[in-house]
Protein backbone atom coordinates (compact mmCIF):
# COMPACT_ATOMS: atom_id res chain seq x y z
CA UNK A 1 0.00 0.00 0.00
CA UNK A 2 2.67 2.30 0.85
CA UNK A 3 4.52 1.86 -2.57
CA UNK A 4 1.12 2.30 -4.41
CA UNK A 5 0.66 5.93 -2.55
CA UNK A 6 4.46 6.52 -2.86
CA UNK A 7 4.58 5.62 -6.57
CA UNK A 8 1.23 6.91 -7.92
CA UNK A 9 0.56 9.59 -5.24
CA UNK A 10 -2.88 7.90 -4.50
CA UNK A 11 -3.29 8.99 -0.72
CA UNK A 12 -2.22 12.58 -0.41
CA UNK A 13 -1.73 14.22 3.45
CA UNK A 14 -1.33 10.64 5.32
CA UNK A 15 1.51 9.56 7.21
CA UNK A 16 2.73 6.04 5.95
CA UNK A 17 1.61 5.01 10.00
CA UNK A 18 -1.50 6.42 9.12
CA UNK A 19 -1.97 4.42 5.83
CA UNK A 20 -0.86 1.24 7.60
CA UNK A 21 -3.72 2.00 10.29
CA UNK A 22 -6.40 1.95 7.62
CA UNK A 23 -5.48 -0.56 5.72
CA UNK A 24 -5.33 -3.14 8.82
CA UNK A 25 -8.63 -1.80 10.11
CA UNK A 26 -9.65 -2.31 6.57
CA UNK A 27 -8.36 -5.82 5.93
CA UNK A 28 -10.84 -7.56 8.64
CA UNK A 29 -9.80 -11.07 7.62
CA UNK A 30 -6.25 -10.31 7.78
CA UNK A 31 -5.32 -11.90 4.25
CA UNK A 32 -3.32 -8.80 3.45
CA UNK A 33 -5.29 -7.75 1.10
CA UNK A 34 -8.76 -5.79 1.09
CA UNK A 35 -11.56 -6.87 -0.72
CA UNK A 36 -14.44 -4.61 -2.05
CA UNK A 37 -16.49 -6.10 0.65
CA UNK A 38 -13.99 -4.62 3.40
CA UNK A 39 -13.62 -1.72 1.78
CA UNK A 40 -17.33 -1.32 1.56
CA UNK A 41 -18.15 -1.79 5.46
CA UNK A 42 -14.97 0.38 6.15
CA UNK A 43 -15.90 3.24 4.33
CA UNK A 44 -19.85 3.15 5.35
CA UNK A 45 -18.83 2.56 9.08
CA UNK A 46 -16.73 5.60 8.43
CA UNK A 47 -18.75 7.79 6.86
CA UNK A 48 -21.15 6.98 9.85
CA UNK A 49 -18.76 8.37 12.07
CA UNK A 50 -18.05 11.74 10.40
CA UNK A 51 -22.20 11.66 10.11
CA UNK A 52 -22.12 11.55 14.19
CA UNK A 53 -19.57 13.88 14.68
CA UNK A 54 -20.86 16.79 12.36
CA UNK A 55 -24.57 15.96 13.77
CA UNK A 56 -23.15 16.66 17.50
CA UNK A 57 -21.24 19.21 16.80
CA UNK A 58 -24.78 21.22 14.93
CA UNK A 59 -25.69 22.36 18.49
CA UNK A 60 -28.70 23.77 16.83
CA UNK A 61 -29.75 21.45 14.04
CA UNK A 62 -29.72 23.84 11.60
CA UNK A 63 -27.29 21.88 8.98
CA UNK A 64 -26.07 25.12 7.77
CA UNK A 65 -22.76 25.82 10.35
CA UNK A 66 -21.20 24.22 13.05
CA UNK A 67 -20.58 26.11 16.12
Amino acid sequence: MEALVRDKGAVVGFEPHDIHAMFKEMDVDGSGEVSFQEFEAWYVTSQHKQFKILQAADRDSDADSVE
